[in-house]
């Protein structure tokens, strides 16, 4: 009663609010022993000034007169005879004597049976929620493995496009979001703190759309702009078409320019087609009237607030892609952990459906759904509320999970075991104090064991079923990062070229010879000299001397440097430079060439 009273008081101080307390169901608390409750905190807030703005009406009992609680607005004495006395507290208070109509056994036990089958779900109090959902369950998948996934990809049907359960409302009946632009999209937000359960939505909706729907109808692109890993698992799903993690420095403008040219490549397809809608174009494919397969891309952005703080360009071009997507096939979907100071005007305006699990404070809920209600939310993760449009929809609901263990239907699962024993304290007031539970005993003792997941299960069956079905990868409309360097031998190695075998070229014969530091040629026909030699043994020409001390030549046999004047000590001189000129090789010598 105190966290309901807590909830409601918070937004009754929320701007705006107070017209919209009247959507609270209204309350009516009987206290048979006020004496118990004295102390009560929430006694206190409901006869407190503020309390009378809560919706809620409490009734005392009590033996005295004097014993009734200040704060009452009216008093009803029961008095000798069976008559009443009400008063009605107040400077201008009055007082009434009036009789009661009682009601008997036999009337009360007919109004009892005529309502006990009137189910009035919107009155249900958040504890009635789950705390637990599984997708496969919601989708009436038994066993993954024997579920058709083929015949579901074909046989979906046009009004249930685009629409997958993403968790359960009040009264266990499903939430479906619809991402066509005539539902709840095509754009979104999604919003969650650490811990609130907002990476296993985003999982949650990317498998639910790939369950249900062919990888060319629908594909994604996944960008993880912290490099964490709520996308790791979904990458080989067929319908992902390109996944980028740190998207950091000039990557983001890359990226952008790549998603402009992939909405300029839509609208040649288009034209092409002679259609001005994405829908008509997947209709003429699937007719065979056009040749390349165009998916409706959602391109899921995570941690988007610090794409807004550290690229406010990038942001303004992701929502001028988001203005003109729609007719083009393309949704995005932004989602962050802390909201606050990012969700601008414009970004709000363009997301139509607003998803927004616990936040740390009422401003964060203010600026995701203009409304306090998400701040106030339990600690129960994947709890949270859909906001369509202007509060066109606005429903309270609980994730359904694809992290869980997988097992198929009928088998035990040793997390959540059938039988489940709860051992609790009840205190004189009511309060629930759980000693022992034989659920969260299991799963502590199995935290540390590595169950497979329902995730890990679905994406290689989907992986298989489009491998069977020759579904070809499509290209990604992200490109991978250029590398920092290239290799020029990998990059002819990728290309299948054979290298060059020195056809039309004539070489000279000093790149045969070993090249030691002492090694001299012969300037005329380049043919390798021994040390101390007079004239080419090749060509007879006589070979000249270069002096070491100032490098002039001499005549061939000189003793003095004709420069300098110094004694001349043999000089080694450079091999000739490679040129298509160099003469050709002594007939019956084979011609080679050496890249060293």
């Amino acid at each position: 009663m105190l966290a309901e009273l807590h909830r409601r008081q918070n937004q009754l101080h929320a701007a705006d609010y107070g017209a919209k307390t009247a959507a609270w169901p209204w309350l009516v608390l009987v206290v048979e022993n006020y004496a118990l409750v004295r102390n009560n905190p929430a006694i206190h807030l409901l006869l407190s000034p503020e309390g009378r703005q809560l919706n809620v009406t409490a009734i005392f009992m009590v033996d005295q007169a004097h014993q009734v609680p200040m704060g009452c607005s009216s008093v009803v004495e029961v008095q000798a005879g069976g008559h009443l006395k009400h008063s009605i507290a107040g400077a201008a208070g009055e007082t009434f004597a009036c009789w009661p109509e009682y009601a008997d056994a036999a009337l009360s036990e007919q109004l009892a049976r005529s309502l006990a089958p009137v189910k009035v779900y919107t009155l249900q109090p958040d504890s009635a929620m789950p705390s637990h959902v599984r997708l496969l369950d919601m989708m009436g998948i038994e066993d993954i493995v024997k579920y058709d996934v083929a015949a579901n990809w074909k046989n979906r049907s046009p009004d249930q496009y685009l629409q997958v359960p993403i968790g359960e409302r009040r009264g266990n009946q499903p939430l479906v979001l619809d991402l066509n632009h005539t539902g709840h999209g095509p754009h979104g937000l999604i919003a969650g703190t650490t811990g609130s359960g907002k990476s296993e939505l985003v999982q949650t909706l990317v498998v639910a759309l790939a369950l249900t729907h062919h990888p060319y109808d629908v594909g994604f692109v996944l960008v993880d702009f912290k490099g964490g890993g709520t996308f790791s698992e979904l990458v080989r799903l067929p319908h992902t078409l390109g996944m980028v993690t740190d998207l950091t420095g000039n990557l983001t403008e890359r990226a952008l320019v790549a998603l402009e040219a992939e909405m300029d490549r839509r609208k040649r397809l288009f034209n092409d087609a002679g259609v001005n809608d994405i829908g008509l174009y997947q209709a003429l494919y699937w007719q065979g009237k056009v040749e390349n397969p165009l998916p409706r891309l959602v391109v899921i952005i995570d941690e988007f607030a610090e794409l807004v703080n550290d690229y406010p360009d990038f942001m303004d071009g992701l929502i001028g892609i988001a203005r003109v997507g729609r007719s083009l096939g393309v949704h995005l979907i932004l989602a962050t952990q802390s909201p606050a100071g990012v969700v601008k005007q414009q970004i709000w305006a363009n997301a139509k459906f607003r998803i927004c699990l616990r936040v740390e404070s009422r401003q964060e809920s203010q600026e995701m759904l203009h409304r306090p209600e998400a701040a106030n939310l339990p600690r129960v993760p994947g709890r949270g509320y859909l906001q369509v449009g202007n509060n066109d929809v606005f429903e309270l609901f609980q994730v359904a999970r694809v992290a869980g263990r997988y097992h198929v239907a009928g088998d035990t699962d040793p997390l959540r075991p059938e039988e489940r024993i709860v051992i609790a304290e009840i205190s004189p007031l009511g309060r629930r104090n759980v000693l022992f539970d034989s659920r969260q005993a299991q799963e502590r003792k199995n935290a540390h064991t590595a169950w497979p997941t329902d995730i890990d299960a679905v994406v290689p069956r989907l992986a298989d079923v489009a491998k069977r079905m020759n579904v070809a990868k499509l290209p990604s409309p992200w490109p991978d990062p250029l590398p920092d360097h290239v290799a020029l031998p990998d990059l002819l190695c990728q290309q299948g070229y054979a290298g060059w075998d020195g056809a039309g070229w004539v070489f000279d014969r000093a790149a045969l010879a070993p090249r030691p530091s002492q090694a001299r040629f012969c300037r005329a026909c380049g043919e390798p000299l021994r040390a101390g030699a007079k004239f080419c043994p090749n060509c007879g020409t006589l070979v000249p001397n270069r002096c070491r001390q100032c490098g002039g030549l001499s005549r061939p046999g000189a003793k003095f440097c004709a420069s300098c004047g110094k004694v001349i000590t043999a000089v080694p001189l450079p091999a000739p430079t490679l040129s298509p000129r160099s003469p050709t090789p002594r007939s019956g010598r084979p011609s080679c060439f050496s890249m060293c």
